[in-house]
């Protein structure tokens, strides 16, 4: 992968103020009980937004139709290089549902219609091949515990590289998502008194704090590329975002444990991650294949050419639906 040789970087607020604040919120045992208990801490988190907001092109920035387009042609390209035939599909990004997969031809239930090589995918692996980012996800213990964490610092490491093997990929990720995370206090208490409320809630204290808990980790890397500046709690919500819709457990490649040959990792995989869920074609029809390496995915039914292709994702509660897909 290519870096950079120059990287420039914006100066970062001074959040210590506002974060302090927030460390005292997420104690409150009593933040949710009602409505009102729960405008300090939305209001504590958009004035963090506000204070962290710059001239730089914000996350949720709307594309035009033709900069999305030049986005995907170069993301075509990028995934053609790496080995991946298109032939049976082509992307789609007007959907209900957003982006997603079209058959550009007839497929019959059980053809495998993708296949993407492990040197595409992001993961915890390529995490840790990382030189400014090896020596923490090596030694600190709450990263090593939750690879989502290591996943999104690497994402937002890869998103602030000029050159970044990944960007043509990152550049096509959605920049706002309908989860929890994105929801105003209204949205959120809606869901009162259901116990999706409650997980609903508690994601987003989560998020928080690992947000408080990764700020002086990042701001230790003494990094040109992932610093303060760009580690902005909009940046780290849309990461850990693109993590909690998109990710896929796959084997570990170039694993050296001995007493884990096969251990399991967290994984971005291009293009596959497009593919809508169906709640009627109850199969898992996504594999990995250890000997070359690729993630297969087959058509779970029949689709005619210019159906969208749809894969299950496995059985869910629909609160975990609501919490991570918003697909309920």
């Amino acid at each position: 992968r290519k870096m950079s040789k120059r990287q420039t970087s914006l100066a970062p607020v001074d959040a210590k103020p506002i974060l302090s604040r927030l460390y005292l919120l997420l104690q409150d045992q009593n933040i949710g009980k009602d409505f009102e208990s729960l405008t300090p801490l939305f209001q504590t988190v958009d004035e963090l937004i506000e204070l962290q907001r710059n001239k730089r092109k914000q996350a949720n920035e709307k594309l035009s139709s033709e900069e999305r387009q030049k986005r995907f042609r170069d993301f075509t390209k990028w995934v053609k290089a790496g080995g991946v035939d298109l032939s049976s599909i082509d992307f789609a990004y007007s959907l209900q549902e957003g982006n997603g997969l079209v058959a550009t031809k007839d497929l019959k239930k059980g053809d495998q219609f993708l296949a993407i090589p492990y040197r595409l995918m992001m993961s915890n692996e390529s995490a840790i091949k990382t030189p400014e980012l090896e020596t923490i996800l090596t030694n600190d213990s709450h990263l090593k515990a939750i690879p989502s964490l290591a996943l999104s610092l690497h994402l937002l490491y890869e998103k602030s590289q000029l050159q970044s093997f990944w960007a043509p990929y990152i550049k096509i990720l959605p920049s706002t998502f309908s989860i929890p995370l994105f929801f105003s206090q209204t949205e959120l208490f809606a869901l009162h008194p259901s116990s999706a409320y409650g997980e609903a809630l508690r994601s987003i204290k989560n998020c928080l704090k690992q947000y408080l808990y990764l700020y002086p980790v990042v701001d230790n890397l003494k990094s040109r590329i992932l610093n303060l500046a760009s580690f902005t709690f909009e940046e780290f919500r849309w990461a850990i975002s693109v993590i909690f819709t998109r990710q896929n457990m796959i084997p570990k490649i170039n694993s050296q444990s001995s007493q884990d040959p096969m251990g399991m990792q967290m994984a971005l995989i291009p293009v596959w991650d497009m593919c809508n869920h169906t709640s009627t074609d109850m199969h898992i029809t996504t594999f990995f294949d250890t000997e070359t390496h690729q993630t297969e995915c087959q058509a779970v039914r029949d689709f005619k050419k210019g159906d969208q292709i749809y894969i299950y994702y496995g059985r869910r509660p629909n609160v975990e639906l609501l919490i991570f897909l918003r697909l309920c």
